[in-house]
């Protein structure tokens, strides 16, 4: 929004009109156009994704500026400090009461300008965004890992759950002014695209520790601002960074992709009213304490006895059956394409230099006829997000902006020794499915996290103590700042052209490359990110590779492994051996919870990069 609370009742009357003019029918835009008429005033403002202390991306893109009037023509000012700036443009409001400008490319510093709107015919009448300034803008988009703020999901950044290091985090966060966070907010989902969003829970800020810090539904995401807090120091600490969080807890990805991206995978489903959250005609001056935002935002494993308790995030899907008393339902949020209209698309005319996604858990644990499909539905909301932010900012934003992910950490219960379940199974092939959009998709780039769990009462801190653990790995663990920084890397390679080889590059570890196949053994080769080949390599009691004789129809798991220079050598068993069986496949770290058992070595896999201390990602092969 643009103004404050405070400010006049003609902001009030702009903003009344402007949400009227966006969801109501068209059948009724006569009588709004007669009561704007009859007003002393006409109703000029931006969209809501605009208000004080934001950030436009910088030059060589052009910032794409947007918003709503009931008069023909309004003129767009950008006023530089004491005015050593002034760009005046004029642009013609389209019929449904939208104006939209590009303004000149402008590069990134430390300056502030002032944006104004206001009509050609009554220059008293418009709005002004203030201490504006040119830099990097990304989007962080996904599920409860993105959402998960720095404070945690209860009420104190001191809390069990807080991140690791909260308080310090919190509290440095006023060493970067020129970083700007922003939250959209959670309450509405639509069946069709919003041009506007419905409600800001935090509109633009400057980073401070009252920004950035508290518990669920405080503000701000971690690992949102631990990339974008790394990405501001990396690019020399003068070049802004603004951050936009948008994201809801225990949300499949379905939600968060348009209906025709979906088709493509052939999961959509029609959204019932009863499923449709209204959008408000005027969203509340100061918004109430949001209503409950979901099942499965909680802890795995651990089902909730109240409602109270789930819509903290403290446990997994209330159970009402066991709790009458209350409900904790997402209703349409787990639709399709609901949250993408209601809280994407709305920002798709935001000029931006990428985005990147903390999200699958959700999926992982999906049954039914749509399980398993990740690896379509996946790519196929990043080729919509990016079509539409291209479309949307008028060919400024990249049609192939940058588009980093995190690979799922490990959660749930850690049976590492067989025989490993159907959640196992899905969860791993999630994983799979991330790292095929990886090598599919172009200019993506993933962070796996598949060695950042936390067992349940430490999952904001160290927490590694198997032995005295609930028997189950924390689904949020707090380890964020090693996540915002593996997204950096890839960050850097993919958007800012740092070399990957260089030590600074992609963030997925090293991958598979090839393999030697004899009767006794398996020799396994890697291809690393760094300008090094060197592995490292942990003889954990259980290795976590498997090898199948029968082309992927059985597996032994936990074969013997052991480090041959810059190889791995996977030992065929004997019986094996005797019968002359040659081996078909390979995989490594197939299960729900790798890397966690109480024999690895403080959670460490198995083999890393030696330079970039990266872990190789799970990976399933033919031989």
């Amino acid at each position: 929004m643009s103004s404050t609370p405070g400010q006049t009742s003609l902001w009030r009357q702009s903003f009344h009109f402007r949400d009227l003019f966006i969801h109501h029918q068209s059948t009724k835009m006569l009588f709004l156009l007669l009561h704007v008429a009859a007003s002393a005033e006409a109703a000029v403002d931006f969209a809501n994704a605009f208000s004080d202390h934001m950030v436009l991306q910088s030059a060589p893109k052009a910032a794409h500026v947007y918003g709503w009037s009931s008069s023909p023509s309004v003129k767009v000012e950008l006023v530089g400090a004491a005015g050593a700036f002034h760009f005046s443009k004029i642009a013609t409001v389209a019929a449904n009461g939208r104006w939209e400008m590009l303004l000149p490319p402008t590069n990134a510093s430390s300056a502030t300008f002032n944006l104004a709107v206001a009509s050609v015919s009554d220059s008293t009448t418009g709005a002004v965004i203030r201490d504006v300034l040119f830099g990097e803008v990304w989007v962080c988009g996904g599920q409860s890992n993105m959402e998960y703020t720095v404070g945690g999901f209860s009420a104190s950044p001191g809390s069990q759950d807080a991140v690791t290091n909260a308080t310090a985090e919190i509290a440095a966060a006023s060493n970067f002014p020129l970083i700007r966070v922003m939250t959209v907010g959670q309450r509405y989902v639509s069946s069709t695209p919003l041009d506007d969003l419905a409600w800001v829970e935090q509109p633009w800020a400057v980073a401070s520790p009252a920004a950035i810090g508290g518990g669920w539904p405080g503000h701000f995401s971690a690992v949102c601002w631990f990339f974008g807090r790394d990405l501001f120091n990396e690019l020399g600490g003068t070049t802004p960074v603004g951050l936009i969080s948008s994201n809801w807890g225990g949300t499949q990805v379905d939600a968060w992709a348009p209906v025709a991206a979906l088709a493509h995978c052939g999961n959509v489903t029609t959204m019932s009213a009863e499923q449709q959250l209204p959008v408000p005609s005027q969203p509340p001056t100061l918004p109430p304490a949001p209503s409950c935002r979901g099942s499965g935002t909680g802890l795995v494993g651990s089902p909730c006895k109240t409602s109270a308790d789930c819509c903290a995030g403290k446990c997994n899907a209330f159970d009402a059956a066991k709790s009458p008393a209350g409900t904790c339902d997402q209703a349409g949020s787990v639709m399709p394409a609901a949250l993408y209209n209601a809280m994407i698309a709305p920002l798709t005319s935001t000029t931006i230099a990428g985005a990147i996604w903390y999200q699958g858990e959700a999926d992982s644990i999906r049954k039914g006829p749509f399980a398993n499909q990740y690896n379509c539905s996946f790519p196929a909301m990043i080729g919509a997000w990016r079509a539409a932010w291209h479309a949307g900012t008028l060919g400024e934003t990249d049609d192939d902006f940058p588009f980093g992910f995190v690979q799922l950490s490990s959660w749930g219960d850690p049976v590492n020794a067989p025989p490993r379940g159907v959640q196992d199974e899905s969860i791993a092939t999630t994983r799979w499915a991330q790292r095929t959009t990886l090598n599919t998709v172009d200019r993506t780039f993933m962070a796996t996290a598949v060695d950042l769990a936390a067992y349940q009462g430490g999952c904001g801190h160290d927490g590694w103590n198997p032995a005295t653990s609930t028997g189950y790995l924390c689904i949020h663990p707090g380890w964020k700042q090693p996540v915002g920084a593996r997204l950096l890397r890839g960050a850097l390679a993919v958007a800012y052209g740092h070399d990957s080889t260089s030590g600074a590059g992609y963030s997925s570890g090293p991958t598979f490359k090839s393999a030697a196949v004899t009767t006794t053994s398996v020799t396994l080769t890697f291809q690393t990110t760094g300008a090094s080949t060197e592995i490292d390599f942990y003889a954990n009691k259980f290795s976590e590779f498997d090898l199948s004789f029968d082309g992927g129809a059985t597996w032994e798991y936990n074969v013997e492994a052991k480090l041959v220079g810059t190889t791995v050598e996977l030992a065929v068993h004997a019986t094996l051996q005797e019968s002359a069986a040659t081996a078909t496949h390979v995989r490594y770290l197939w299960s729900k919870a790798p890397c966690t058992h109480p024999h690895a070595v403080k959670g460490r896999c198995t083999v890393y990069s030696h330079a970039e201390d990266l872990p190789l990602t799970p990976f399933i092969a033919a031989l």
